[in-house]
């Protein structure tokens, strides 16, 4: 029997939030500002962390793209436009993180991934009660 493949769905507002970090808008919270995220999560970083997120960002900023850019920029003497796009790039793609990242046994998870990890627990305690 062939091997089903999931498909990720890219979610809209995740598009729409990657061309607006893209157009030079500025931090990521400008760019989540206005397409309905609680400012929690845009501060928490998670969406980055999400399969759409993910699958999008490698679409739209392949990770050889960013490599061919890295070794033009090494060979100018005029590089200051280019490096700035390449940090874009490396923040929408949650490449580096400005120095600030959190880890637990939490990362990495999506909002669903947990929500099933809370809903068994409740369940286990209702059950022992």
């Amino acid at each position: 029997m062939p091997e089903q493949i999931k498909k990720t769905i890219i979610r809209p507002r995740h598009s729409a939030a990657i061309k607006k970090m893209l157009e030079n808008v500025g931090a990521d919270k400008e760019a989540f500002e206005g397409l309905n995220y609680s400012e929690s999560y845009i501060k928490s970083g998670r969406i980055k962390n999400t399969k759409s997120w993910k699958e999008l960002a490698e679409t739209v900023l392949p990770d050889q793209f960013l490599l061919e850019r890295n070794r033009w920029l090494l060979t100018r003497k005029q590089w200051a436009a280019v490096a700035a796009g390449l940090d874009k790039a490396y923040r929408a793609k949650k490449i580096y993180t400005n120095g600030v990242e959190i880890h637990n046994k939490y990362s990495g998870k999506t909002r669903e991934e947990l929500e099933e990890l809370v809903a068994r627990r409740v369940k286990r305690i209702l059950e022992n009660n």
